[in-house]
């Protein structure tokens, strides 16, 4: 059961890259503006709580879609096709954070909200020189560091 546990939380990390990653190249959304529809919509509780629909049963385009329809914006997978491909969600600062911040919301178990009491969400932008550590040094080097969380 516990390598299930840990599948699924790697795959939840991974949608949350990509969503940041097609939110950037699809729609221009930096993190700040992605965090903000995410919470608006009612995704963001939904993923933290590990809800299926937003987390693990769609993928990153949908979640980025499925956010921006319960707020009003009607888009469709083909208005990405143009602008998204793997190279252009995965090579934005966005995609990291994303990789990042559902590392650490699934291993710490955190709401967003209380990640970014340590770290706000625009020093993120900041941190990017952690793209290149493992999971496990950027535990370390972020909220490791603050928590008494193993």
């Amino acid at each position: 059961m516990e390598n299930l546990d840990w599948i699924k939380e790697a795959v939840k990390q991974t949608n949350l890259a990509d969503a940041m990653g097609y939110a950037n190249a699809g729609l221009g959304d930096n993190a700040a503006t992605f965090f903000d529809k995410f919470r608006r919509s009612g995704f963001m509780r939904r993923f933290e709580r590990g809800d299926g629909r937003a987390t693990t049963g769609c993928s990153g385009c949908e979640l980025v879609l499925m956010m921006n329809n319960k707020l009003g914006n009607r888009y469709q997978a083909a208005d990405f096709k143009e602008k998204c491909n793997f190279d252009t969600i995965t090579a934005p600062t966005e995609f990291w954070i994303g990789h990042a911040l559902g590392y650490l919301q699934g291993r710490s178990g955190l709401t967003f909200d209380e990640i970014f009491e340590h770290f706000p969400i625009d020093s993120w932008y900041r941190m990017y020189s952690l793209h290149e550590v493992s999971d496990e040094a950027l535990w370390d080097k972020t909220l490791g560091k603050h928590l008494q969380i193993t």
